[in-house]
């Protein structure tokens, strides 16, 4: 005895098959959120900056890595992601490259308190 499938079971057996892993692709981190920054990105917040603290912050890019030093401090290896953002291992310096229309193309963190960068 063979009973043909009602319209509810075609549609719902249609919408688990091709909805879900649509939803699914969706909900889902970007594939690049972890990926490491291009070098066009490092080499963007590269340069030195007088800090409104008084301070002054270097940023080089020496082609495969970005190293930040404050002042006369040791200079830091900064991590970074596609997001823009950049840190210190210990996390007490971060950068985030603003958009290139800005004056002051990044935002700095020292110690997790904002600090204006004057350029």
């Amino acid at each position: 005895m063979c009973r043909s499938l009602s319209p509810v079971l075609i549609a719902a057996a249609f919408a688990a098959t091709v909805l879900s892993p649509l939803a699914h692709a969706m909900l889902a981190a970007p594939a690049d959120a972890d990926a490491p920054p291009t070098a066009q990105q490092m080499s963007e917040i590269a340069g030195d900056y007088q800090l409104s603290d008084g301070r002054r912050m270097s940023v080089d890019f020496d082609g495969t890595e970005v190293y930040v030093q404050l002042d006369k401090r040791p200079r830091q290896q900064l991590q970074g992601g596609r997001d823009g953002q950049f840190r210190t291992l210990d996390g007490a310096i971060s950068i985030r490259r603003k958009s290139a229309a800005d004056a002051a193309a990044i935002d700095v963190r020292l110690s997790g308190q904002a600090v204006a960068v004057l350029r």
